[in-house]
């Protein structure tokens, strides 16, 4: 379950006990109050901090993660977020990317980019530091692109969405609860993508997985990950023939006689994903 942190109050902490669940990760804008409302408009973090620790102070609780988007605001806080992790009983740091930016004026704030930065290192390296000193698990991800990541992070091959009107999607931004095509800023070029679901969770969710573009979609990925798997094979295998030590040089036939041909392209993944920061391990 993911949450706020607003309404976190004595009945649903009570709950959410009852229930069992594995987790409660709960997203806040910043380590500091004045980051996180002035992110967040009419949200209280002083509030939310004290809604945290009584969910912690409960018996039998779920583990408790503090999630926060790095951005250019509150990029600085993350080692920040690893200490108030510690403070408030909680067990993970959890840092996505801003990974989905409609406008121009989102795309400004997300702090990934195809250049390494060695302030945000330096950041990343102390909270995960801290995270060691103070026993809390930190999960960081990603800065720098990977094109060659065969699937995102949300992982469409397992996991189904269910929007507020039924619809099945393999992803929550295709599925957007809005009119018309969803807008996109993809490495500052505007681009917008068609709606996209399966099918109506009233029509039977098996019937809809098994449906000719359900099985469309997952299998553009399932090429992908096989490809991913079969070139991961074929590197290990240069790596066992005796006397070679340079596997880049043979993939590259420049090594004696050796020369072998530039592996295929990897499999387009679906037009829908072409264009996500997600599918580049963002």
């Amino acid at each position: 379950m993911t949450t706020n942190g607003v309404l976190l109050d004595d009945a649903a902490v009570r709950q959410i006990c009852e229930i069992g669940f594995a987790f409660i990760a709960v997203s806040v804008a910043g380590a500091r109050a004045a980051t996180h409302d002035s992110l967040r408009t009419g949200s209280s973090f002083g509030q939310i901090c004290i809604n945290i620790s009584r969910l912690s102070g409960a018996k039998s609780h779920p583990d408790i993660h503090l999630v926060m988007q790095m951005m250019k605001p509150n990029i600085d806080e993350l080692p920040g977020l690893v200490d108030l992790a510690a403070e408030l009983r909680a067990d993970r740091v959890i840092a996505p990317n801003l990974d989905y930016t409609p406008v121009a004026e989102m795309e400004d704030l997300k702090v990934f980019g195809r250049i390494r930065d060695p302030h945000l290192e330096d950041i990343i390296e102390e909270a995960e530091m801290r995270g060691k000193k103070r026993g809390i698990e930190v999960q960081i991800y990603p800065l720098e692109p990977d094109v060659n990541s065969p699937v995102c992070s949300d992982d469409p091959l397992h996991n189904i969405v269910v929007n507020v009107r039924g619809e099945v999607s393999p992803c929550v931004y295709l599925s957007m609860p809005i009119e018309g095509e969803i807008p996109r800023v993809f490495w500052s070029e505007d681009s917008w993508v068609s709606r996209f679901a399966y099918g109506k969770v009233e029509d039977g969710l098996n019937h809809i997985l098994e449906s000719a573009q359900a099985q469309q979609f997952r299998r553009a990925f399932s090429r992908r990950v096989e490809y991913a798997r079969l070139n991961a094979a074929k590197t290990m295998a240069l790596l066992t023939l005796p006397g070679i030590r340079n596997v880049r040089n043979i993939l590259q036939g420049t090594m004696g006689q050796a020369s072998i041909s530039a592996p295929p392209a990897m499999p387009q993944a679906p037009m829908q994903c072409r264009k996500c920061y997600k599918l580049q391990g963002i």
